[in-house]
């Protein structure tokens, strides 16, 4: 080991021990209190942002013509119009398989009324269920 092989450790040293005895605290170490408010100081003026349209992002920049491109894009694009079609038949199978699991209501009614030709013999029967 030469003189500045040595120096270099010894400096390293050092700076390790300096930053280690920077991170300690005393032994009358006492953690402050910090008073907490029961609301926002400005809740009544807070608002939520909206968020940005995404799905439109071109239509900010006022360009008819890439407009017209990306709807001609969208309109003629097959992998589009697949992955649409994919889309709404999986929420017609989800809307399938969740009426399934739906209560169902089942009614039926009946009624028969008998009168004999000489008017006195009635009889009626009724059912349900």
């Amino acid at each position: 080991m030469n003189s500045t092989e040595i120096f270099r450790c010894a400096a390293l040293g050092a700076c390790i021990l300096s930053t280690l005895a920077a991170c300690a605290v005393g032994p009358d170490y006492k953690t402050p209190a910090m008073a907490v408010p029961g609301t926002w100081a400005n809740a009544d003026k807070a608002t939520t942002a909206q968020a940005p349209k995404l799905a439109d992002w071109w239509t900010s920049l006022n360009d008819p013509i890439l407009t017209g491109l990306i709807e001609e894009a969208v309109q003629k694009n097959l992998d589009v119009a697949n992955a649409k079609a994919k889309i709404r038949e999986a929420r017609a199978t989800r809307r399938e398989k969740f009426g399934a699991l739906a209560p169902t209501l089942e009614a039926t009614a009946s009624a028969t009324a008998n009168r004999s030709a000489s008017g006195t013999s009635v009889s009626t029967q009724g059912s349900s269920g």
